[in-house]
């Protein structure tokens, strides 16, 4: 009796992991909007394409900002820094949005 051959499937799975940071401290969200075309074929003539149209819409989604008063230390995206307007003086730190102590 003939041995059974046995088929060995090797499968690759590809792995993309990408870091994503969050947001923290004091973060607004904003709506923001790009826009995109898209081009349709309105009529063909056996499988040409004869005419056309292209239709531009808004796509709109969420980003993410400090809030008014605060700013992060350079991209960190943690926007925990306050910002005080004049600066503070004689040995004063800011402590809060406009609050030197």
């Amino acid at each position: 009796m003939a041995a059974p051959k046995v088929y060995l499937a090797l499968l690759l799975v590809c792995v993309s992991v990408s870091v994503v940071q969050l947001w923290s401290g004091h973060v607004c969200s904003i709506v923001k909007v790009h826009y995109e075309t898209r081009t349709t074929c309105q009529s063909k003539f056996l499988w040409w394409c004869s005419s056309s149209t292209t239709i531009t819409y808004p796509v709109y989604y969420t980003d993410n900002i400090c809030c008014a008063g605060w700013r992060d230390n350079g991209g960190d995206q943690n926007c925990n820094i306050p910002i005080c307007s004049p600066l503070c003086q004689q040995g004063f730190k800011c402590t809060a949005p406009n609050t030197c102590q």
